[in-house]
C-alpha cells in the first residue's frame, strides 16, 4: 500500500501539539519494552490503515545497512497487490538479499492481507490490522506477523503506529514469539514533498531518522508514490545508518 495516503483529510480547528507529544510519548514507551524482536520486521516500511476499492499497485522497496563505514546488508521486495474489496487489500513479495561479500540471492516469498478495521474519523484513532505469512525459500523455515495499525490526525501532521506480533519457526531456526513496532509523523507539506520523521525499535536495533514521502501523478487514475530516507542507530547493536527507498505505482 502507498506511503502517502490518498483521502480526505479531516480539518481540525485548532492543532494541539501536546496531544501530539503525547501520542508519540505513549507509544514508543509502550514499544520500548519489547524483546527478543526479529529485526526485518522494523527499518522496513510503516503502514498506514487504509483500503482503497479497485487499487492495484506494483512496489518495490530497498533497504540498505551500513555499520564501520561499510555495506553490510542490502534486501530488495519486489511485489503485487491488489484491493479485494474496500475494507481488505493483499500483496505477494518476492524477497532478495545481499550480504557484503555475496551475490544477490531470493531469499523468501511473502503473502501479505490488510484489513481496515474502522472508518477514517470514526474514533479517535483509524484502526487497521496486517497479516502476513513468509516462507524461505531454500528451507522449511515459516514466519507470520500480525500487526495493529493505528493512525491518527492533527491538521497538517499525520501520525502512524505499527506494531508487530510475530511468530517463527522451522527446519533450523528455534521456534520463537517475538515483537516489534515502528512509527511516523509526517507534515502534509505538499502532495510531491512531505517531509517525516520515523522511529523504530528492536532488541537488534534501535534507529529515528528523516524521511521525504512524495506522489506524482500519472493521470486521473495512476501515480507513482515515493519514499526515501535514512535511519541512524542509536545504539551499538544497530548500524550505524539505514537508507531506504520505496516506490509505488498505483493504478486503476
Amino acid at each position: 500500500m502507498s506511503v502517502l495516503v490518498k483521502k480526505v483529510y479531516m480539518p481540525m480547528l485548532v492543532p494541539n501539539q501536546l496531544r501530539v507529544l503525547l501520542w508519540l510519548a505513549t507509544f514508543i514507551g509502550f514499544s520500548a519494552s519489547f524483546t527478543n524482536v526479529y529485526a526485518s520486521a522494523v527499518l522496513d516500511k510503516v503502514y498506514h490503515p487504509y483500503v482503497q476499492a479497485l487499487e492495484k499497485e506494483f512496489e518495490y522497496r530497498v533497504i540498505q545497512a551500513h555499520k564501520d563505514s561499510a555495506v553490510v546488508d542490502t534486501l530488495h521486495k519486489l511485489g503485487f497487490g491488489m484491493a479485494l474489496n474496500d475494507k481488505w487489500f493483499g500483496e505477494v513479495y518476492l524477497v532478495a538479499d545481499k550480504d557484503a561479500g555475496e551475490e544477490l540471492d531470493v531469499q523468501a516469498y511473502e503473502i501479505e492481507a490488510k484489513w481496515q478495521i474502522t472508518e477514517q474519523g470514526e474514533y479517535a484513532l483509524d484502526w487497521g490490522l496486517l497479516l502476513e505469512l513468509e516462507k524461505s525459500h531454500e528451507l522449511a523455515n515459516w514466519e507470520t506477523k500480525v500487526a495493529l495499525l493505528s493512525a491518527k490526525e492533527w491538521g497538517r501532521l499525520s501520525g502512524l503506529l505499527n506494531v508487530f506480533l510475530i511468530q517463527e519457526w522451522g527446519s533450523d531456526i528455534d521456534n520463537e514469539f517475538q515483537a516489534a513496532a515502528s512509527a511516523q509523523l509526517r507534515y502534509r507539506y505538499k502532495a510531491i514533498f512531505e517531509p517525516a520523521m520515523e522511529w523504530h525499535k528492536s532488541e537488534y536495533t534501535h534507529a529515528v531518522g528523516p524521511v521525504f514521502i512524495g506522489a506524482l501523478k500519472v493521470n486521473s487514475t495512476n501515480a507513482l508514490f515515493w519514499n526515501a530516507g535514512v535511519l541512524l542507530g542509536v545504539d551499538n547493536k544497530s548500524p550505524d545508518y539505514t537508507v531506504k527507498v520505496q516506490l509505488e505505482y498505483e493504478f486503476y
